[in-house]
């Protein structure tokens, strides 16, 4: 197995070495990865393409097979986000302590994988909190001096930054609570000062390829979707998405997309936090 952790250089961030590497590393282990992906992507593709979305009906109360509806969706969006999460979290250990598994043992179904998902809950209410506090804070402002329609979108686009721009400083706790350690949001808050920018872009041309071929794929649904409605075929929300073939390549770009995401915030916490080396002496790495 190859090693994805760089040398130390300086504690700048190298954002195109950080974002070839990335994908690099998942070429390198495909023979390992492409169960754990192929999983995820089962898992996606059931979740999308054969659990029926439930509606609730207006002025009714829910009907216990609308109930059922609803805990089969959710249960299975949890099971998606849960095996999704103990794949990631072995993608970090193996570029971090360079704790490889192979085949199923790839999933950590351990104390790793609670603290990851604790870790994610706390950034999704963290951003939610920021979210709501600066768009309330903006939208009493703007109320008060009566503004537009367009100030008030403005507002909430400004929430939204403030809200990104916090996560991005904190999530390096992901690879953090990966390994085991304790001090994450606060090691990621401190590591990530001064260099918001170049990690911005780390994160956005890792995010790039994928955004391209999503566009793609949405582009080729939505003109399919244009030439049914032209010859009288009636096309719902529901049979756009319906598409088979289109929900696998979906399904098989979410797959992929995890671990290279993985390996690139795990090397941003390489360079930041342990400015390079073969391992993080202040993690425990506990599993089991």
């Amino acid at each position: 197995m190859g090693s994805a952790t760089m040398p130390a250089p300086g504690r700048r961030l190298p954002v195109w070495l950080v974002v070839t590497r990335s994908y690099g590393f998942v070429w390198e282990e495909r023979r390992e990865f492409v169960l754990p992906i192929a999983v995820i992507a089962l898992l996606s593709l059931a979740y999308s393409a054969f659990v029926p979305e439930q509606h609730m009906p207006p002025g009714r109360l829910p009907s216990a097979e609308l109930l059922l509806g609803f805990a089969l969706r959710f249960g299975m969006a949890l099971l998606l986000a849960l095996t999704s999460m103990s794949f990631v979290v072995g993608v970090h250990r193996a570029v971090l302590l360079d704790e490889f598994r192979r085949g199923i043992a790839s999933f950590h179904w351990d104390r790793n994988l609670l603290r990851y998902f604790g870790t994610s809950l706390a950034l999704g209410v963290i951003g939610v909190l920021c979210f709501t506090a600066v768009g309330l804070v903006l939208l009493v402002a703007l109320r008060l001096a009566a503004g537009s329609g367009i100030t008030v979108g403005l507002g909430l686009v400004v929430a939204y930054l403030a809200a990104g721009v916090l996560l991005l400083r904190l999530v390096l706790a992901l690879p953090a609570a990966a390994i085991g350690r304790q001090d994450r949001l606060t090691l990621s808050w401190r590591s990530t000062r001064g260099h918001l920018l170049r990690l911005l872009a780390i994160c956005l041309l890792t995010w790039l390829p994928f955004l391209v071929v999503g566009l793609l794929l949405f582009g080729i649904q939505a003109g399919t979707a244009i030439m049914a409605m032209r010859s009288g075929v009636p096309v719902s929300p529901a049979t756009f998405r319906a598409s088979l073939p289109a929900q696998v390549l979906w399904s098989v770009l979410g797959g992929i997309s995890a671990p290279v995401i993985a390996v690139m915030l795990s090397l941003c916490y390489d360079v930041l936090v342990r400015g390079g080396g073969p391992r993080d002496q202040g993690a425990t790495g506990v599993s089991g």
